[in-house]
């Protein structure tokens, strides 16, 4: 990355990252520059696939990007009774503890959830 980049290129990171403050200025940390010619995206069991350069520089990042964790863990924590419900309604799994988990692919325009105790698991929705 060229040196008059650097200072930017600092800064969103940390915007990002703000506990990077504590190795940013470290000499073995640097800031590089990728030009992407093309992409192999593996996002879990049967989901991957090549990104095109185009594709991969138009994309735009999953919405609930930054907020997901704190989404799923408000309903995993708060909202247990009525995943125990959903898993039972839509899925017939009878358990007393379910858990949702979330996966986003964003090259393969796919948001799964999913939820069940550890051993058995249902897909509930899937875009």
């Amino acid at each position: 990355m060229p040196v008059s980049e650097v200072a930017e290129a600092r800064n969103l990171y940390l915007s990002r990252y703000a506990n990077g403050k504590y190795w940013v200025d470290f000499d073995d940390f640097s800031f590089y520059r990728m030009d992407v010619v093309d992409d192999y995206r593996v996002g879990g069991f049967g989901v991957m696939g090549w990104v095109s350069a185009s594709e991969y520089y138009s994309g735009q990042p999953y919405s609930l990007a930054d907020t997901a964790t704190d989404i799923i863990q408000h309903m995993n924590v708060d909202q247990g009774r009525a995943l125990v419900l959903l898993a039972r309604a839509f899925a017939g799994i009878e358990s007393r503890e379910v858990t949702m988990t979330v996966r986003a692919v964003a090259s393969q325009r796919i948001v799964s959830a999913s939820l069940g105790p550890k051993d058995k698991v249902a897909k509930l929705l899937q875009s």
